[in-house]
């Protein structure tokens, strides 16, 4: 795993769709589109977890204060359900692509962080790539909540289907969560890969207080007609594959 070091590939097979989770959703409600992400897909190597990512993310933040170097916000999705063959999603969050060539330069120069990536690439196998982010839909107020339930959808294009289609879509994603009131996700956005020439078109994902604010989310949308409506929207737009994730920001003002 390299941390705010260098661009990649996206496994097509994961969702980390367009993102969220409460940090991320933070951070991008902040920025002017389009705001930048580094995303790592990652596997715990053997006899190794949670704890020893930790350690190496304290280490990372420790040396990259000697370096005088403030890194960016960064957060991490926890596989709960699903059939992406990785263990967690790593997401640093950067302004604008501007920012990240800049923060790349700076880590690469920085003697400090020399030692930094082999902490990290003893804990994890990852595979790194870059890709957009863009706030689709926002209900709560960043800041205004924890931990959150993410719910993604990796998607590709169906035949004949444009990006004029997606912006179609994506018009009546809001129009429908806007219309929920407290049964709409608390935030939802897309991501566009810019690296890898196996990634899927879009990721779409949306972020929940918890697994009940999903489950009231799932049982409006399939009540509803304007639900059904959009639920048929977008399966004429992309053919998607979902799973669940529980998200936390672990490198940020935000962070514990």
């Amino acid at each position: 795993m390299r941390i705010s070091r260098l661009p990649g590939s996206i496994l097509a097979s994961l969702f980390l769709s367009p993102l969220v989770f409460f940090g991320v959703t933070a951070q991008a409600a902040e920025m002017q589109p389009p705001a930048v992400l580094e995303v790592y897909q990652c596997n715990y190597n053997p006899g190794k977890g949670p704890k020893d990512l930790m350690a190496a993310r304290d280490y990372y933040v420790k040396q990259a204060e000697k370096a005088g170097i403030t890194p960016e916000p960064s957060f991490i999705w926890n596989k709960i359900k699903g059939d992406a063959p990785i263990d967690f999603v790593w997401f640093t969050a950067h302004e604008n692509l501007a920012a990240f060539g800049a923060s790349m330069d700076a880590g690469n120069a920085a003697e400090a962080l020399a030692d930094v990536q082999g902490r990290f690439d003893a804990v994890a196998d990852c595979s790194p790539g870059l890709a957009t982010i863009t706030p689709t839909f926002q209900r709560v107020a960043p800041g205004a909540t924890g931990n959150v339930l993410i719910s993604a959808f990796t998607c590709f294009f169906n035949k004949g289907v444009s990006e004029a289609d997606m912006g179609d879509l994506t018009s009546h994603v809001n129009g429908v969560f806007s219309a929920m009131g407290n049964n709409a996700p608390q935030a939802s956005y897309m991501i566009s890969p810019i690296t890898g020439a196996n990634a899927a078109v879009r990721y779409l994902f949306s972020t929940f207080e918890n697994a009940t604010a999903w489950t009231s989310f799932v049982g409006a949308i399939l009540a509803s007609p304007d639900g059904q409506s959009l639920m048929r929207h977008r399966n004429a737009v992309l053919d998607c594959s979902s799973s669940l994730w529980g998200g936390e920001m672990v490198i940020g003002t935000l962070a514990n």
